[in-house]
C-alpha cells in the first residue's frame, strides 16, 4: 500500500509540474511591450510608405491567420494572400499624409508566448485625386511570440457606429 501511495504522488508531483506555466515577469512584458508597439509602428510606416513590406514582416508566414478588415468583404485567411490585397490597396492611394495609433494597449498571457493590442488608427490620405479619412478606425491585434519575434496571426479592423437608441455596454 505505501509504494501504491509513493508511486502516486510521484504521479501527481510530474503532472503538476508538467502543467505548470512559466509565469511572465514585469522585465518580460516591458521587453514584450517595447517589441510589440514597434510591431505596431511598422505597420503604420506600410501605410506611409505605401509598401506592404514592412507589415508583412509582422505577420506570421501562417495560411490560417485571419485579417478582417472594415470593408464587408474583407476576411482573409493567409499572409500571402492579404499582402497581395495590401499591394493593390495601397497602389490606389495617390498620397498618405497621414498614418497614427492612439489609445494604445497590449495585453499578454499569463505565460507570455500571446498577446493582443487594441488601438485606434487614424488615416488621412488621397485616392483618385479626392481626399480619404479614416477616424478612429479600431483595430484589434492577436500576436504571438515565435522564436523571439512577436507575429501577427489575427486582425481586426472596424468602424464604430453611432451610439445606440437603446444605450449600449460601454461604460457610462
Amino acid at each position: 500500500m505505501r509504494a501504491k501511495i509513493k508511486g502516486t504522488c510521484i504521479a501527481v508531483v510530474v503532472m503538476l509540474s508538467g502543467c505548470a506555466a512559466h509565469v511572465m515577469t514585469a522585465a518580460e512584458k516591458q521587453e514584450g511591450t517595447t517589441a510589440i508597439t514597434t510591431t505596431l509602428d511598422a505597420q503604420v510606416q506600410t501605410w506611409l510608405m505605401r509598401d506592404v513590406k514592412p507589415m508583412a514582416d509582422t505577420m506570421a508566414p501562417d495560411e490560417d491567420a485571419v485579417n478582417v478588415g472594415t470593408d464587408e468583404n474583407e476576411i482573409i485567411a493567409g499572409k500571402r494572400i492579404f499582402v497581395e490585397g495590401m499591394q493593390r490597396a495601397l497602389a490606389g492611394f495617390d498620397k498618405v499624409s497621414k498614418a497614427s495609433i492612439s489609445n494604445r494597449r497590449i495585453f499578454f498571457s499569463r505565460d507570455g508566448c500571446t498577446a493582443w493590442t487594441f488601438a485606434k488608427w487614424d488615416i488621412d490620405a488621397v485616392a483618385a485625386g479626392k481626399p480619404f479619412a479614416v477616424k478612429g478606425m479600431r483595430v484589434t491585434t492577436v500576436l504571438e511570440k515565435r522564436d523571439g519575434k512577436w507575429l501577427a496571426v489575427h486582425t481586426h479592423a472596424s468602424m464604430g457606429l453611432p451610439p445606440q437608441p437603446a444605450g449600449n455596454v460601454g461604460p457610462q
